[in-house]
């Protein structure tokens, strides 16, 4: 008998409200003391991620915290948790995609980190898409190589469907890049890695 093991469960949705937060991140992030202007070895787009900025600046991302929170109550809920019996830390940034940028293959998989999110504030069309390797045997193929000589390639990848409003929450494990923008405009998204703790740890 062959069977599937262990399929990792993902989180989507379109976020209520998400019109007043996008207006309010959209303008915000317009500001030259938010907008990234450093590409470095940690991300190949403008990202607060990793920069010295960036944990001065969590503050401004309280308005989206509060909006998305009950999703991740759900989500944690379908492991059989609850959110009040453990404590969340968060690291959170932006990324502004302009014309050609694009992320390579990673996860989120360090230090502490168990769930990871991307919110999409502005997404225009053929801006990129994300997509993550469907299961950890296409992800294997992929980089030993074995793929090249299979008749019928192992080409497994999830790309949700997402719109501007759209949160996703995943496992940090899960490998995923970013397509190119092929766009004329910018695609600017809020992502966030989740580490969780029991109160007895604290």
């Amino acid at each position: 008998m062959i069977f599937d093991l262990n399929p990792t469960p993902y989180l989507l949705t379109k976020v209520d409200g998400c019109e007043k937060l996008n207006k309010h991140y959209d303008e915000l992030l317009k500001s030259e003391e938010y907008r990234p202007q450093i590409k470095d070895k940690h991300s190949k787009v403008n990202s607060t991620y990793a920069h010295a900025s960036a944990e001065d600046q969590q503050d401004i991302y309280d308005e989206l915290m509060d909006s998305i929170f009950p999703y991740f109550a759900k989500y944690i809920n379908s492991f059989g948790l609850s959110t009040n019996k453990i404590n969340f830390g968060m690291d959170v940034w932006h990324n502004i995609y302009n014309k050609g940028d694009h992320q390579s293959v990673h996860s989120h998989c360090s230090n502490n980190n168990v769930f990871s999110f991307i919110y999409f504030v502005k997404l225009p069309s053929n801006s990129g898409d994300v997509c993550f390797f469907g299961n950890d045997l296409s992800k294997h193929f992929y980089y030993t190589g074995f793929n090249d000589i299979l008749i019928n390639p192992i080409t497994d990848k999830f790309v949700p469907k997402v719109e501007t409003g759209s949160l996703i929450i995943f496992p940090s494990h899960r490998e995923h890049y970013v397509s190119f923008n092929e766009s004329g405009d910018e695609r600017i998204t809020i992502s966030g890695n989740i580490g969780v703790k029991l109160d007895a740890d604290i």
